[in-house]
């Protein structure tokens, strides 16, 4: 049984292995993912008027940005398994292994 991890959360249990990723298709999703970790953090900062060195304006196009970031990034990532799905005709829960680049199902 291998253990696999998503955002922090650990499956121990035995899996189905129904698919596979392309180097390209996992560049492509760690790239959408780690954008979307970014702008996560960017949020996480926000400045603050009280600090007197930003405006009201200033904080505004700061949050409109980083909210715009995560949304692209939110979509992206949402698209990418639109497509693995439908390319390798799968339903349901399915998850990545992007060490063996295996899309596995708890089993």
């Amino acid at each position: 049984m291998n253990e696999n991890c998503n955002n922090g959360q650990c499956y121990s249990g035995p899996r189905v292995v129904v698919g596979k990723i392309d180097d390209l298709e996992s560049k492509s999703l760690e790239l959408i993912m780690t954008r979307n970790t970014c702008a996560s953090q960017l949020m996480r900062m926000l400045p603050k008027v009280s600090e007197g060195e930003y405006t009201e304006k200033d904080i505004s196009a700061y949050v409109q940005g980083v909210v715009e970031a995560m949304s692209d990034a939110r979509y992206l990532e949402a698209d990418w398994w639109r497509e693995t799905m439908i390319s390798r005709n799968l339903t349901g829960e399915v998850y990545i292994d992007f060490i063996t680049k295996e899309l596995w199902k708890k089993g």
